[in-house]
């Protein structure tokens, strides 16, 4: 309350917190990435931010059409140059540590699919997030909408796509564009694209939970929903989908054993269960990057690359997956 006596404001009453604050362990009291990027906007100036982890850059041949790209969020054409046509803007990623033995390649393939293939579908769809890539920014917006990421250590573990919901729930726009590409790199070793992997599936539990879900999800109808799930955390939960279903799967083959139903008994009732399943659906995931190479480096490469890559990643993803 404002005290004319002392002509200042006086504390009338502390209101006790209910809750403890949630805060990390020992010295990661918050995200490092997040609150570094909080930091540092304080310092940025112009119109647009940039923000590259350390594992990310450019060479000058891509630098030079940065201010053609820029162009994007407004166009010397358009007449209303009140508001912006985005807030931020992806586009592709090289990975460059595909190089490095086995494991680099598998988790370079899986992170090209996804910040590449994927990140262009979910732009058609007008569902893109942010998810840590080199976007570009708004800097002006994001200065006002409380920076490029949240840095809560327990509910923001994957801090990136937060900012990406606040855009959303903002009714704002995310593009992907294939007009620049940078350089990005990948854990190629099989620990440290476990923990990678953990960090990411333990970030979606608490997407799952945060309030910023909760919010969107009673928002949007259902189409957008469905959309908005395969844009958060839809890759983890299928996962998790398929692990349940394949152990379901062998256990009905078990009962159907301890109940002396074989196969050919299962085909004359006119079950689905009498077809053994050699080819998995899952390779169906194989379709988009396949097609994406056979268009940017031609057909042969491109089936040399799945013949020779599917049986490593075979087991690279099944150990990833659990």
């Amino acid at each position: 309350k404002w005290d004319p006596v002392i002509r200042d404001l006086r504390v009338m009453e502390v209101l006790p917190r209910k809750f403890p604050l949630r805060l990390g362990k020992g010295d990661f009291k918050t995200q490092g990435k997040a609150c570094n990027q909080l930091n540092g906007l304080r310092f940025a100036s112009g119109h647009y931010v940039q923000a590259l982890d350390c594992n990310m850059g450019c060479f000058i041949g891509e630098g030079y059409k940065v201010p053609y790209v820029l162009r994007v969020f407004m166009p010397p054409e358009r007449s209303d140059r009140v508001s912006t046509t985005c807030r931020y803007l992806g586009f592709r990623e090289c990975i460059f540590t595909g190089r490095e033995g086995t494991v680099g390649k598998c988790h370079a393939s899986a992170e090209w699919t996804f910040g590449t293939i994927y990140q262009r579908f979910l732009s058609g769809m007008g569902a893109r997030m942010h998810y840590g890539h080199p976007d570009f920014v708004d800097g002006f917006w994001v200065r006002n909408r409380g920076g490029m990421s949240k840095s809560s250590a327990v509910v923001n573990l994957s801090e990136d796509i937060f900012a990406g919901y606040n855009v959303r729930m903002r009714e704002e726009a995310s593009p992907h564009i294939d007009a620049l590409e940078f350089e990005k790199g990948r854990e190629s070793t099989f620990n440290a694209a476990s923990n990678f992997f953990s960090k990411i599936s333990g970030g979606s539990i608490a997407v799952m939970r945060s309030r910023d879900n909760h919010l969107l999800c009673e928002r949007i109808g259902i189409l957008h929903s469905l959309s908005f799930y395969f844009t958060s955390v839809a890759f983890y939960v299928s996962n998790l989908i398929v692990d349940v279903s394949i152990h379901l799967y062998v256990l009905l083959f078990v009962m159907f054993t301890l109940a002396n139903i074989d196969l050919g008994r299962l085909h004359r009732l006119g079950s689905s269960f009498s077809t053994e399943w050699i080819v998995s659906m899952g390779l169906v995931s194989l379709v988009p990057q396949i097609f994406e190479m056979v268009l940017e480096y031609g057909a042969i490469r491109a089936i040399k690359e799945a013949v020779g890559g599917f049986f490593a990643a075979t087991w690279f993803f099944i150990f990833q997956n659990k």
